[in-house]
């Protein structure tokens, strides 16, 4: 969740801008250079050659066999499979979710869904879109609007094994595309490194950061490592909650869900407006609450969202919804009543939430991207995601990566400039 302003509909960042980038936008900025680039040979993952004696790569080599590669336009023909991938990939983010983000998230684009198949069965999934722009083809990942993580799914033994193939597809189909904009992989993603061994032009964009506060054993704990008034505070905060005063409900019926998405955009808005905060206008959209509806009506049984509500006898203060995991909690979207602006609301769900995520074993309070300064009262530190542009190698991919990187740095000079001007006045 961000409390900031927000350009893209779930996230508080700018959704990325390949399409807006003429071909040739670069050679405004300086003629580009021409050479000849051969594309690099990608040997098999397991040559003839290849022993246990020769290091761990090639021990992990050694175990890999041939799988098939699919391309899948109709992606809610898999959803079953898919479902079943996902509950077996223990690092599967809620994001990766099939279902809501596949219905309401696709959008102009069209599903570019590569599925990795061993002997008849589905080891590794690549959800992904294909978006025109005029002549442009930009490959994102499903759910880019609203996602905070998107990685390929695999089963764990496979992943390496998954994550190459799913690299080496991508580039025999080369021609079908221009660029892929991935600003999402977790650190841990194996999908850059096996991009570039396919021989894929894989760019650098920096970095956002992911405030996270990693969790102790015991919430104690956790407030001894606060700063002494930070601690005062959030103790004074929950106070009204430990004494029955206000209550933070879980909902769990379908029927009240769909009730609580209707209030969390009412209270959204009233909160930001009272606060004179600009409100991301995609949250009063139809399409985001029946987004949310059904998001919530497939997580929250599967112990995947969390919805709840924030109440003082009858009065509703509140409505929060987030996202959760097996290790982590994703702290997400809130809304509460202008009336319950001394109580904090936003203090009391944050610091009820890491107490409930410790009391039920989680190691990671996750409040995602965004470096929004309320985050670290909490003790909250950088998880900087990588954000890669990656090129198919055919003239006019080179054209578009050069355009979209020269661009984005014209974008922070500019920012660096008027930023400089602010603090001159």
């Amino acid at each position: 969740m961000t409390h900031g302003r927000m350009s893209a509909v779930g996230r508080g960042e700018q959704e990325p801008d390949i399409e807006g980038i003429k071909v040739g936008a670069y050679a405004l900025r300086r003629p580009l250079r021409r050479r000849t680039w051969r594309r690099p040979a990608t040997p098999h993952p397991c040559p003839p050659t290849a022993s246990r004696s020769q290091g761990r790569a090639e021990r992990i080599c050694d175990d890999l066999r041939p799988v098939r590669v699919e391309l899948h336009d109709d992606a809610f023909g898999l959803r079953s499979a898919w479902s079943a991938l996902f509950a077996d990939d223990p690092e599967a983010t809620p994001f990766l979710a099939p279902g809501a983000w596949l219905r309401h998230w696709v959008g102009d684009a069209r599903p570019w869904v590569l599925t990795v198949h061993d002997a008849g069965a589905l080891v590794g999934l690549a959800p992904l879109v294909l978006r025109r722009r005029g002549p442009l083809r930009t490959l994102l990942p499903l759910g880019y609007h609203v996602g905070n993580y998107w990685d390929v799914l695999a089963q764990p033994e496979r992943r390496q094994e998954v994550n190459l193939a799913v690299a080496r597809e991508l580039d025999r189909r080369r021609g079908a595309w221009d660029a892929m904009a991935l600003d999402t992989l977790p650190r841990s993603s194996l999908l850059p490194s096996e991009l570039s061994r396919a021989g894929l032009r894989v760019r650098a964009r920096g970095s956002r950061p992911y405030p996270g506060v990693a969790l102790p054993g015991s919430f104690d704990e956790y407030l001894a490592g606060l700063h002494r008034r930070r601690r005062a505070d959030l103790r004074r905060r929950l106070r009204p909650l430990d004494r029955g005063e206000i209550e933070l409900v879980e909902v769990q019926d379908p029927a009240a869900l769909d009730r609580v998405v209707g209030a969390w955009q009412e209270l959204r808005e009233r909160w930001w407006l009272a606060r004179a905060k600009e409100l991301n206008a995609d949250h009063n959209r139809p399409e985001f609450a029946a987004f949310l509806r059904r998001m919530l009506r497939e997580l929250v049984p599967a112990g995947r969202a969390v919805a709840w509500e924030l109440r003082r006898a009858e009065q509703l203060l509140g409505v929060s919804l987030n996202l959760r995991d097996d290790r982590t909690f994703y702290f997400w979207l809130s809304g509460f009543h202008p009336d319950a602006a001394r109580l904090g609301p936003g203090k009391v769900v944050i610091a009820e939430g890491i107490r409930r995520s410790i009391a039920a074993g989680l190691g990671y309070f996750d409040f995602m991207v965004g470096a929004e300064p309320y985050k670290y009262d909490f003790g909250a530190v950088d998880r900087h995601v990588p954000r890669i542009l990656v090129g198919s190698g055919t003239a006019r991919s080179d054209a578009t990566l050069a355009g979209v990187l020269v661009t984005e740095r014209l974008r922070a000079d500019e920012a660096v400039r008027a930023h400089a001007a602010r603090v001159a006045l």
